[in-house]
């Protein structure tokens, strides 16, 4: 059985840990106690387990003796740091003098040498032939040996320098960094100028970090003429001279200037901060829709705006005619996943588009999938917690935020001029620029130079819509299935159903809640129906009872475009939910309702164009039925009575049957309106719907007819 090692920290050792300086203070068997030393009132325990471990970590670390006396010594000499961190020739150095002082150390224990120079002459002599050797062998180390090599060769010390060392070695507590050449350090450090020369020529070499992009020699001329003419006027009032330095030395000042600063005055500052520009792992999220960013490319490729067909056969000056522009393509990402979420062309960004594209992102977007054809379905999606942006005017805006935040997520804009911040966003417009836009007809290329003379607008023969069918079909059945480097060359869907598999995913917004953050804001009258919004009624009873409350006021109404079976109405400050009285329209978008009555609505007019003939006749015979009932007025038993009246109240009022919308009943006889067989609004007893509309009763009409032909009618 393997036993694990157990450390020891004595009592003179520095440990950094948790930001702070300790000591040992006791030794167990479940640790080592630590002690603070800004703070001696604070201990901590660490396991012998955990010590293991924390010596492997960066932010643990142990200064054997530094709190001794010798080590105190040295410190005062110089920093505490480590041999390896000293430059070569240093190293080097430090290697040959503690050879040469370990060698003496063993002739001294065995009484050949003595600290005398008579006695040490023989060893000084010996050590120098194996300092030889050992250069030989450093240098011949990794060399072949050839005739005529010439090998640099370093004697050894004197006896005076060798019991230097010795006695700086030993008094440093047997430390090697004591053996440290520090002739690096000799030569005259003093300042030649005054502080007001120094003062003035920083002034002067300031003109080197301009937008002007001076050349260093010409500011060092114009830097000693400036100094000559500042002498000139100063000896005229009696003052001293300043030094006047040669042009190399004021060149070696403005090779002194900070780079970022010199970067930021002669190229700007977003120039700068991009060559600055300091890499990161980025930020780590471990939960799918825990952060999504989006970001806007105005894409590469010129499209025609109206679809003219691309196999088509126009005359180039009908083609010519078609206008051409650049559109705008909105992504959302999830930045776990890598996974698109969220995709929308449009040709000039918005902050109604941004919306519609961060709603997309909350969806299961399988229908557009199907709808475009890919082999894969385009199931990513879910409640975000954090969308991230930058600073275009389409997200800093109050509505984009607004629905951020109504989505329960949090909402941040990266500074601007920073596209590292984002760099998951740039870099699939990256790809989209050297992926698809190549094989795309009208491509605008990134520059001029890429483009050379060729007409991207010549070239245009996409529409947006197919540019968008596209996009998705690149995304969602090859980037998807791409192994991608941000996240451990793992497929961005792979990686989306691994972890929505082990945590899931953040539910999306509610019913309430999505209707608040993307819904549609209309406003409409209430009646006694309820709204009409689109040609659908919805009434709740909470609805019927502010109509009665608040006749016939304008209301205000949230429409989910994509969900047109309930609708949220603003009553009394507080918002209710209102039902369509048309059934089976849960799911059904707006888009879908409208294009079905346009269809309903052309049918229904091929049929009443067929039918034009004997609706006239039927016309014909009411008219003709209406003037023989005239002469008939005055002389039935029928008038109004009390009894109904209070029939007709009771119809209008207490009504609560719901009557869908359906086709018109079919037109009775003639026989039936005189015989009493039409049926009345009046509901069957036993019937009682809470959430339906109360039907209103038929208004009677004149004699005079009100047909018409005009409008389709």
């Amino acid at each position: 059985m393997k036993v694990a090692p157990i450390f020891r920290i004595y009592p003179h050792d520095k440990v950094d840990y948790n930001g702070a300086t300790w000591r040992a203070f006791a030794h167990g068997p479940n640790g080592v106690t630590l002690r603070c030393s800004d703070n001696p009132e604070v201990f901590d325990t660490i396991s012998h387990e955990k010590l293991r471990r924390l010596l492997k970590a960066p932010h643990f670390k142990i200064w054997p003796g530094h709190y001794s006396q010798n080590s105190a010594r040295l410190r005062a000499l110089g920093t505490e740091e480590l041999i390896a961190d000293q430059p070569l020739w240093q190293q080097q150095k430090i290697r040959d003098r503690l050879f040469c002082i370990q060698r003496w150390f063993t002739e001294e224990d065995v009484g050949r040498v003595k600290r005398t120079p008579l006695n040490a002459k023989p060893f000084i002599t010996a050590l120098d032939i194996e300092m030889m050797k050992r250069c030989i062998g450093r240098t011949l180390q990794h060399k072949k040996r050839q005739t005529g090599q010439i090998v640099e060769v370093t004697f050894g010390p004197s006896f005076d320098t060798l019991m230097r060392w010795v006695r700086k070695y030993e008094k440093s507590g047997y430390n090697p960094l004591s053996l440290k050449d520090g002739r690096c350090n000799s030569g005259n450090h003093n300042r030649k100028f005054c502080d007001e020369t120094y003062a003035f020529i920083d002034t002067q070499i300031l003109a080197y970090a301009s937008p002007e992009r001076r050349y260093a020699n010409e500011v060092a001329f114009e830097t000693q003429l400036a100094i000559d003419d500042m002498n000139e006027a100063r000896l005229e009032v009696g003052q001293n001279q300043l030094g006047r330095p040669c042009a190399r030395q004021i060149e070696r000042y403005i090779s002194e200037l900070p780079p970022f600063l010199v970067k930021c005055e002669r190229e700007g500052i977003d120039r700068a901060r991009g060559i600055f520009n300091c890499s990161s792992t980025g930020l780590e999220t471990l939960l799918p829709c825990e952060r999504f960013e989006m970001d806007g490319w105005k894409g590469d490729v010129m499209l025609l705006l109206h679809d003219a067909g691309i196999s088509s056969k126009l005359p180039p000056e009908v083609l010519q005619r078609i206008p051409r522009s650049r559109v705008w393509v909105y992504v959302v990402i999830d930045h776990a996943t890598r996974c698109v979420v969220g995709l929308r062309v449009v040709l000039n960004g918005s902050a109604d588009e941004t919306v519609r594209a961060l709603e997309m992102a909350t969806r299961d977007k399988t229908t557009i999938s199907d709808a475009v054809g890919t082999t894969f379905n385009w199931v990513e999606g879910g409640g975000f917690s954090t969308v991230v942006s930058d600073q275009g005017s389409e997200f800093a805006n109050e509505q984009f935020e607004t629905a951020a935040i109504s989505a329960l997520g949090a909402y941040e804009r990266n500074p601007a001029a920073a596209p590292s911040l984002r760099g998951v966003n740039e870099r699939l417009f990256g790809i989209f620029s050297t992926k698809i836009t190549p094989m795309m007809s009208g491509r605008t290329f990134g520059n001029i130079f890429e483009r050379g003379d060729i007409d991207p607008a010549s070239t245009a023969a996409l529409t947006p819509e197919q540019l968008l069918r596209i996009l998705i079909w690149y995304v969602v059945d090859i980037y998807h299935r791409t192994p991608h480097a941000g996240i451990g060359y793992v497929a961005p869907s792979v990686k989306w159903a691994e972890l929505t598999k082990e945590v899931g995913t953040s539910a999306p917004p509610d019913g309430y809640r999505m209707r608040a953050a993307f819904g549609e804001m209309i406003t409409r009258q209430v009646d006694g129906t309820g709204v009409l919004v689109n040609g659908i009624r919805y009434t709740s009873p909470k609805l019927r009872k502010f109509f009665i409350d608040n006749y016939m006021c304008d209301v205000d109404i949230r429409v989910d475009p994509y969900d047109i079976s309930w609708v949220v109405v603003r009553v009394d400050d507080n918002w209710i939910a209102a039902y369509s009285t048309i059934p089976d329209l849960e799911g059904v978008t707006s888009e879908e309702w409208a294009e079905a009555n346009l269809a309903k609505k052309r049918k229904g007019q091929a049929q009443f164009e067929r039918d034009l003939p004997a609706i006239r006749k039927a016309i014909a015979a009411i008219r003709k039925i209406n003037g023989d009932a005239a002469a008939l007025v005055g002389l039935t038993p029928k008038r109004l009575t009390a009894d109904y009246i209070n029939q007709l109240e009771e119809e209008l009022f207490n009504g609560e049957e719901v009557i869908p919308w359906r086709d018109p009943e079919p037109v009775p006889d003639v026989g039936q309106v005189f015989t009493g067989g039409m049926p009345t609004g009046q509901p069957k007893q036993g019937e009682n719907d809470l959430e339906s509309p109360i039907v209103e009763a038929p208004k009677p009409s004149g004699l005079k007819p009100k047909w018409t032909l005009e409008g389709g009618e």
